[in-house]
């Protein structure tokens, strides 16, 4: 299977380097996109780079200075003639949940974007099912700490460890019992704009 069957079409795509990144992050809020595309300029198709919610959520004020160029990704940007493997490989290296679609590298014309979910749905629509059979066979037990905070820490430790770590979100616990009162990832950080 190669990439090109599973891109889709960006809902919100980026073509002024000098808009802020808290504009940004308001428009990717209401449209729902994790991969956001930035091209070159109005006329041209081609992909300069591109945000995903990790750069979105680095401003901590509406008065930031933090511009979208200021905080571009430029890699990894694949290839419409991947495989699932490599493109999987490829934002595993680079440690991001997405990423845009070109034509070649000469051109870097936009094709699409795609990100694990899209993956994900493609296989399970192709009929692939998880070789596991419980939560218990996958899941993360070593270093847990790391995982877990208490509901009264503050919440720039855990925006640090989500920005500059790559950690992708935390468990919350209660302080009198060690049971999860809920999570915190990126996504709870664009929904309230704190």
């Amino acid at each position: 299977m190669r990439i090109w069957e599973i891109a889709r079409k960006p809902k919100l795509v980026i073509r002024d380097l000098s808009l802020p990144l808290s504009v940004v992050r308001s428009k990717a809020r209401r449209a729902g996109e994790t991969v956001i595309p930035v091209l070159k300029d109005l006329v041209e198709d081609k992909v300069v780079g591109y945000l995903t919610p990790i750069e979105l959520i680095m401003p901590t004020s509406h008065h930031t200075t933090i511009r979208v160029r200021d905080a571009l990704r430029e890699h990894p940007v694949l290839f419409q003639d991947m495989s699932i493997g490599e493109v999987f490989d490829k934002l595993r290296e680079f440690k991001t949940i997405g990423a845009p679609v070109v034509n070649s590298v000469d051109e870097m014309k936009l094709q699409g974007v795609v990100s694990y979910n899209d993956i994900l749905n493609y296989l399970i629509k192709a009929g692939y099912r998880p070789i596991a059979e419980s939560i218990a066979e996958i899941m993360t037990v070593k270093e847990l700490d790391k995982y877990v905070v208490s509901a009264n820490d503050r919440v720039n430790k855990v925006w640090s460890r989500i920005v500059y770590r790559g950690q992708p979100g935390v468990v919350v616990r209660s302080l009198d019992e060690p049971i999860p009162q809920g999570i915190l990832t990126y996504h709870e950080f664009i929904r309230t704009s704190r």
